[in-house]
């Protein structure tokens, strides 16, 4: 929730700087590929984290499981 919420601040943040400058034209469209484009680097590094972060959980959740089938087996 916490990645995903400075995913949402940083693009929002952007958009928002975007919107008040003086001279602008964007449509919907550009405004949000803008800040896509300008934050690109952190948001694949954010998404990466969420990926390895999901992939451990599951790692770890699975081996609790096998540690207690082990045990109710003996």
């Amino acid at each position: 929730v916490m990645l995903g919420y400075v995913m949402f601040t940083l693009l929002s943040d952007n958009i928002r700087q975007n919107l008040e400058s003086k001279d602008n034209n964007m449509t919907n469209d550009d405004l949000v590929y803008s800040a896509i484009k300008s934050h690109s680097s952190t948001l694949i590094a954010l998404i990466s984290t969420i990926s390895l972060i999901l992939v451990l959980l599951t790692f770890v959740f699975n081996v609790s499981q096998l540690v207690t089938s082990e045990e109710t087996l003996v």
